[in-house]
């Protein structure tokens, strides 16, 4: 992934995808990336969401299907960003 810098969509389908896996990849400064599926990130919290706004300001669009430790406030978070 560090060798594609243009990457604009990322299909991550991996059960138990925690906050910190979440933010190894996100430290790779993927800036340009509109398309992300976190389906199965069922590890992921409001604070791999918080990471995630921060590393990806031109996220559009957002999959995260069974990511069951998301709270309301996770989502919102990711809403006002996007």
């Amino acid at each position: 992934i560090q060798s594609a810098p243009g990457l604009q969509e990322l299909d991550v389908q991996i059960y138990h995808l925690s906050d910190v896996a979440l933010g190894a990849f996100l430290s790779r400064r993927h800036i340009n990336l509109r398309k992300l599926n976190l389906t199965y990130g069922s590890e992921i919290t409001f604070l791999g969401m918080a990471k995630l706004v921060g590393f990806l300001p031109s996220l559009q669009e957002l999959r995260l299907i069974g990511c069951s430790r998301l709270n309301d406030a996770a989502i919102d978070l990711v809403c006002e960003h996007m």
